[in-house]
């Protein structure tokens, strides 16, 4: 875009608008300094237009030469722009409104100013199977859309050309493709397209839910572990479909999942863009933890210290008469709440979605739709007293002051000889620390 392009849509929000043009431009280079200078002149103007309701759609200039990602916005047309693979992702079916079926997928290409997605449909993801990561592509004549998350994407069209590879452009003017593979410790919230190897501890039964807009959707959560930690991989929707071919002890290659902490633990979940290889060849895990028990330190409650994972036995002393239930982006959510008095002390103990289910014996459906009051009763009376092992993150409550634990496993019919295990296991530790 050349100055003169910018100009005129900076008169056009002007126009639509109210607002002065100097107001405008003094409006965009906060918006440039805000975001560290990842957007451009002509990316800041499409911003402050959506943020005073103008839409620049009908103004946008059809682009006649190669941009830079960071000029690309929602709306225009001929858009020639040259950039590196920097992920490929799978092709997936859907169901078109006519009732046929199509077909898209999509590669995230990047310069030196940024990245974007670009997106095939129909006959043209069949040009996916050509291209490898780190290939060039030099693509004329694609055509922008906002997506999902109120960004630009490109989309290949019927007059689209690609070039895979050109001459004339050296691949190291462009940026280097990114590791995603991560180890469990290093994952933290936020993170996106993030790829794990990780060994199934434990395998949770497949839950339903219902979604704002009505429509049922279908989550599994597997506890998994790596040698640096213990997380959960989430399916859902389609994924979940997968969950019968995986049993305990087998490793995952997650690629492009999403990260987020829930309940004190990093989940990885499997989106649409995600793909679960089942023991995949030439990995191992040989030294990945083999149990939420074996990663925790055990303790006991008057020695917990706020922040520590810990594995503590005990006996269940109270559960709550009601679950909560919450609202989360994915439908509901429940918790229950329970004591454990280990002999030393007594703590609050939170259990959440799958553990709730396995502690009340109940599916998230039947706790959301209010009729569990009489099953709860039963339960509760067979449980208190009960002689369970927990592994849980150590928290102090935002409410109380007082330390709590979050579950992040449950065994509610604990062999003693595991225990005895875990000591002898933790006494050999100690020796080779000592010598």
């Amino acid at each position: 875009m050349t100055e003169t392009d910018i100009k005129q849509l900076i008169k056009v929000i002007h126009e639509a608008s109210g607002v002065s043009e100097a107001e405008i431009e003094e409006k965009m280079n906060a918006k440039i300094e805000e975001l560290g200078g990842l957007i451009g002149e002509m990316g800041a103007a499409h911003l402050i237009a959506k943020e005073l309701g103008v839409t620049l759609q009908s103004a946008t200039p059809d682009a006649q030469s190669s941009l830079k990602i960071e000029s690309i916005f929602s709306g225009m047309k001929n858009v020639d722009i040259t950039g590196k693979v920097m992920q490929i992702f799978n092709v997936r079916e859907f169901k078109k409104k006519d009732g046929g079926k199509g077909k898209v997928g999509s590669v995230v290409i990047g310069d030196d100013t940024g990245k974007v997605r670009v997106v095939f449909w129909d006959g043209d993801v069949q040009k996916l199977e050509e291209l490898e990561e780190g290939d060039i592509l030099k693509i004329k004549g694609a055509y922008s859309k906002e997506n999902l998350n109120s960004e630009p994407e490109l989309h290949i069209g019927m007059r689209t050309r690609i070039i895979v590879n050109p001459n004339g452009v050296n691949p190291e003017d462009f940026p280097d493709i990114e590791n995603r593979r991560m180890k469990i410790s290093q994952l933290s919230h936020g993170m996106q397209d993030v790829d794990i190897v990780c060994k199934v501890l434990r395998i949770f039964g497949l839950r339903e839910f219902e979604r704002s807009d009505g429509n049922t959707g279908k989550v599994v959560n597997l506890l998994v572990s790596d040698e640096t930690g213990v997380a959960r991989v989430t399916l859902w929707d389609e994924n979940t479909d997968i969950v019968d071919g995986i049993k305990e002890g087998d490793i995952l290659e997650v690629t492009r999942g999403y990260v987020k902490v829930r309940n004190e633990m990093a989940d990885v979940n499997v989106g649409r863009y995600s793909t679960v290889n089942i023991n995949p060849s030439g990995i191992t895990l040989d030294n990945a933890i083999e149990s939420s028990y074996s990663a925790a330190t055990k303790k006991s409650l008057a020695e917990a210290n706020d922040g520590e994972v810990i594995m503590v036995r005990g006996a269940l002393v109270d559960i709550s008469e009601e679950p909560k239930i919450f609202d989360r982006d994915s439908g509901k959510g429940v918790v229950i709440n329970a004591i454990i008095d280990d002999g030393t002390a007594n703590m609050r103990t939170a259990f959440y979605d799958a553990l709730a289910e396995t502690l009340l014996d109940m599916p998230t459906q039947l706790l959301v739709g209010g009729d569990y009051h009489e099953k709860l009763e039963e339960r509760r009376k067979k449980l208190l007293g009960k002689e369970v092992v927990v592994t849980a993150k150590v928290k102090t409550s935002d409410f109380t002051g007082k330390l709590e634990l979050v579950a992040r496993d449950l065994n509610l019919n604990p062999d003693p000889r595991e225990e005895i295990k875990t000591l002898l296991e933790e006494a050999r530790k100690g020796e080779n620390y000592g010598a």
